[in-house]
């Protein structure tokens, strides 16, 4: 019933229903758009669309705290990233498995997934991620007893959130501040 291209646009609608049912709270509902829009993209061989469902999957998973599922996501996401080239998917997978790292105490680990997610998403100028990084890479700081540099990133991630008019993301690094 569906064209090629019917399937793909009917992907990316259920990534993005899927993304904004994380937003607000329903995970449930978002995991299974997300893996519905995953399983379609890897049906039609897109590579890019099947690494975002997977860093889509990931960063529920990560916010749910389910540490492996997040890191299963992430890695492939990153997998894929890598071999076309998306500077986008590699930033955002490297950032959540640095925040797997702190979460699973090994923070040394993660400081430099963080600290090259950060160099990628400044070279790429991707200043939305870049916000995510920053956050990243405070909480990492903290870990490591750095608690003035870890201050100073989340400043610069809430600063980053408050130009882009992102309350979302100023409050992720608001908590993590406070």
């Amino acid at each position: 019933p569906f064209g090629p291209g019917d399937r793909q646009n009917q992907a990316n609608n259920l990534d993005n229903l899927g993304t904004l049912h994380l937003a607000m709270g329903e995970f449930e509902r978002a995991k299974e758009e997300l893996e519905a829009s995953l399983s379609i993209r890897q049906r039609l061989g897109d590579a890019w669309g099947t690494a975002q469902s997977q860093v889509s999957l990931a960063h529920l998973a990560l916010i749910q705290k389910r540490f492996e599922d997040t890191t299963t996501y992430a890695e492939a996401a990153l997998g894929l990233a890598n071999s076309i080239n998306s500077s986008e998917i590699q930033v955002q997978a490297l950032w959540m498995l640095a925040l797997v790292q702190a979460d699973n105490g090994t923070w040394q680990l993660g400081l430099p997934l963080a600290e090259q997610a950060l160099e990628l998403a400044q070279a790429a100028n991707l200043v939305e991620k870049e916000g995510e990084c920053l956050r990243a890479l405070g909480v990492l700081q903290m870990l490591a007893g750095q608690p003035e540099q870890a201050q100073a990133l989340l400043r610069r991630s809430i600063e980053l959130a408050i130009n882009q008019n992102d309350p979302y993301r100023q409050g992720q690094a608001l908590l993590e501040l406070g």
